[in-house]
């Protein structure tokens, strides 16, 4: 065993981090034959209407010995990076783009150390619920005759999948400050390294004959956790009761965390094939959860030569950056938003209220879990977080006499449930619409208003600033004036300031009809 541990050493040595961005793109192309060979022989159906295109900064296509057609493309950028995939026929809506075999899953109740993680299950529990999937993939991406090896190999390393954990505190500091990324971000940190050194540890350091601390370090388990983060996918777990039900879940897909009702408890994987797509908000294909196989559907009806979309899920920008790497150009992520941070409105209320009334209403709001995010949320739409807004604004624009009336009615159990609050819910959909800010009452628009205005100032540059390098970057015919990570900042930067800029004009438009 210490010798099969030393040889996966080597291994792993010899496919280093080092080596392996040295590759060129013969290699690449050879590792993506590899790859579509061994979907082929593991069972992977892939309909003969689409195609693979892989990325090349030189528009020529490297020779490589390899039996399936692959495209050479300069794609939408996307969690990939690399790779996607292109229609070469018309296709209908609701056709099969291909099958993927359960079988063919990588998870820790599918790969070659599935007993041992079961095993050591009470003690791999941990607050992301990933570190088993992080395991079963540090062994098999080190095990040179691992199943998935032809899979692995097409890993992305942290200069192809650059999310911002692996960015310096600096660049995260000035390019997302004000996003609402950095915290996140510091955080996902904190809470990976914490994962590795109390959990992922101590289990290797008791299965020495599988595991290497030489080999399965932090940079790696860091690496695998960026791997899952961008590119797992998520569906209930399958148990012996539910192996025979309705197979396919409509609302299975990549990156999304459903919170209906009866949700049986969740499986991340790894799924071969499935993740070569990217993503788009407005995507045309999506994957379904079947007993004994997944497929990839047409969502729509999709034209020869045009890119196939999956979705991981109406995420947001800063999100999409955070998670994935890749941010949508505005206004092309109809899903994208912008957090008002609840911090500026209560700056105001200690500014305006004297320090005991102020602290008196915002401990209300905790306490009563009326205001349970730390954020405003603002959409392409309007507000989301609606319930949550109307309390936090009614209460914080409460004079003294009010508030206190509210707080005795609290302590007595005397609240109104019926009262306004219980009939004005219907109407907050269109009330905190961008078309309905208008009617609110002028104290409440006035105080959105000044925390708006707060957090226009909070992100690096102007807008017009950054419209400005967009439009030099789209000019330029050389070099790039901006690096990946100064373009998608720009990109985060411009959608949420839009957004903000929205709201701010919303909320100066007065009604006739407004309340005062």
């Amino acid at each position: 065993m210490a010798r099969a541990a030393k040889k996966r050493r080597n291994d792993h040595e010899a496919n280093s981090f080092q080596q392996s961005q040295r590759k060129d793109s013969t290699t690449l192309d050879c590792e993506l034959g590899t790859f579509l060979r061994w979907c082929r022989d593991t069972g992977i159906d892939v309909n003969k209407k689409v195609i693979l295109w892989q990325s090349c900064s030189q528009q020529r296509h490297h020779s490589c010995q390899c039996d399936t057609q692959v495209r050479v493309h300069v794609g939408t950028e996307g969690s990939c990076i690399r790779y996607g995939m292109i229609a070469i026929d018309n296709i209908a809506e609701g056709e099969i783009l291909f099958t993927i075999p359960r079988e063919c899953l990588l998870h820790p109740d599918n790969c070659s150390i599935t007993a041992l993680l079961q095993q050591g299950e009470s003690e791999l529990q941990s607050e992301s619920g990933w570190v088993p999937l992080v395991l079963c993939l540090m062994f098999e991406y080190t095990c040179a005759d691992s199943k998935w090896r032809p899979y692995l190999d097409l890993c992305p390393d942290r200069n192809q999948l650059d999310l911002p954990m692996f960015w310096d505190r600096e660049t995260i500091s000035k390019e997302l400050q004000g996003t609402g990324v950095p915290d996140v971000v510091y955080r996902d940190v904190e809470n990976i390294c914490h994962e590795y050194h109390s959990v992922a540890v101590p289990f290797m350091k008791k299965n020495p004959e599988y595991f290497d601390l030489s080999v399965h370090t932090l940079e790696l388990y860091r690496k695998l956790v960026a791997f899952v983060m961008a590119y797992s996918f998520t569906s209930p777990k399958q148990t012996s009761e539910s192996a025979h039900e309705e197979s396919v879940d409509d609302d299975a897909e990549e990156g999304v965390d459903d919170e209906a009702e009866d949700v049986p408890t969740l499986l991340t994987m790894m799924v071969p094939m499935a993740d070569i797509l990217n993503h788009v908000a407005k995507n045309n294909a999506r994957l379904q959860f079947g007993q004994s196989r997944l497929s990839m559907i047409a969502t729509r009806d999709i034209n020869k030569d045009e890119e196939i979309f999956n979705t991981y899920g109406e995420l947001p920008n800063w999100q999409l950056l955070q998670m994935y790497g890749f941010v949508e150009k505005y206004p092309e992520n109809i899903y994208d938003t912008v957090d008002l941070p609840l911090i500026l409105l209560r700056e105001h209320l200690e500014f305006e209220l004297d320090d005991h009334l102020a602290q008196a209403k915002w401990n209300f709001l905790r306490d009563t879990e009326e205001m349970l995010d730390d954020n405003i949320i603002i959409g392409l739409d309007g507000i989301l977080n609606k319930w949550e807004t109307y309390q936090t604004l009614k209460i914080c624009t409460m004079t003294s006499a009010d508030f206190k009336k509210l707080e005795t009615s609290f302590v007595d159990e005397d609240l109104d449930e019926e009262g306004e609050d219980g009939h004005i819910e219907d109407s907050l959909e269109e009330l905190f619409s961008f078309d309905g800010l208008m009617d609110l009452p002028s104290p409440w628009r006035q105080l959105l208003m000044v925390c708006a205005t707060k957090h226009l100032k909070s992100f690096k540059n102007t807008m017009e600033e950054d419209m400005m390098l967009v439009s030099e970057e789209n000019s330029t015919c050389n070099a790039s004036t901006l690096n990946r990570r100064q373009k998608y900042a720009c990109y985060l930067r411009i959608g949420q300031r839009k957004l903000l800029v929205k709201l701010m004009q919303c909320l100066k438009t007065e009604s006739g009809t407004g309340k005062k």
